[in-house]
């Protein structure tokens, strides 16, 4: 593994991390954090599930951005390898 690859696993395991317990939280036994019913909440448990897609988005980008970046880099070095020959 290079030091991007070990970066971008931290980094995702750091969100991914946030997340469980973020839904941990939503999960427990707090009534202020119990929805009023399926699929409606109000309050604080909409910000946490807010909160919640917000880290989803962030990790998502952040994957496909680390690994876009590195495919476009090597896509553009072979293809100026490939020119050469």
């Amino acid at each position: 593994m290079s030091i991007p690859d070990d970066l971008l696993k931290s980094r995702f395991y750091l969100n991914i991390n946030r997340i469980t317990g973020l839904v941990k939280l939503i999960h427990s036994d707090i009534d202020s954090l119990k929805p009023l019913a399926p699929l409606q909440s109000e309050g604080v448990r909409a910000d946490i599930l807010r909160t919640i897609v917000v880290f989803l988005h962030a990790t998502f980008e952040d994957v496909l951005r680390t690994t876009g970046i590195a495919f476009l880099f090597s896509t553009a070095v072979y293809g100026a390898i490939e020119q050469d020959f």
